[in-house]
């Protein structure tokens, strides 16, 4: 997978983040700022508003786990035994399992670890 792909994901994730805390805030503030019927006139407004927001965030969350899922089975990055366990996250705590498996597989995907490394030294210490 290519690095733009992965930031792309990467962006994906921080936007199932940025969409309900946008939403919290604005609703916080919102509420503190106004007089009671002034939020009232709002509410109207921005309930369709956060409506639709939440409708494609929770979309795109699912869309996001349901790909993870899809990726986890076709590339072979994780092990057989760790599929399992990365399938339950992504389905039933894919809020804070998708940035995790975004980080731990696919970023890392293609680099190589410190054991690969340290045998690369090794490997070009006994050449020398």
């Amino acid at each position: 997978m290519s690095r733009t792909v992965k930031i792309i994901l990467g962006l994906f994730i921080i936007f199932t983040f940025a969409v309900p805390m946008a939403l919290l805030a604005v609703s916080f503030v919102k509420t503190l700022m106004l007089s009671p019927d002034e939020v009232f006139a709002l509410n109207v407004r921005y309930h369709r508003v956060a409506m639709m927001l939440s409708f494609f965030w929770a979309i795109s969350l699912y869309c996001s786990a349901f790909f993870y899922i899809i990726h986890m089975h076709k590339s072979g990055s994780v092990p057989q035994e760790k599929r399992r366990f990365w399938m339950l996250m992504l389905i039933f705590g894919s809020t804070i399992a998708t940035p995790v498996y975004w980080y731990q597989v696919i970023w890392k995907e293609g680099s190589p670890n410190l054991g690969q490394l340290e045998a690369l030294l090794d490997k070009r210490i006994k050449f020398l």
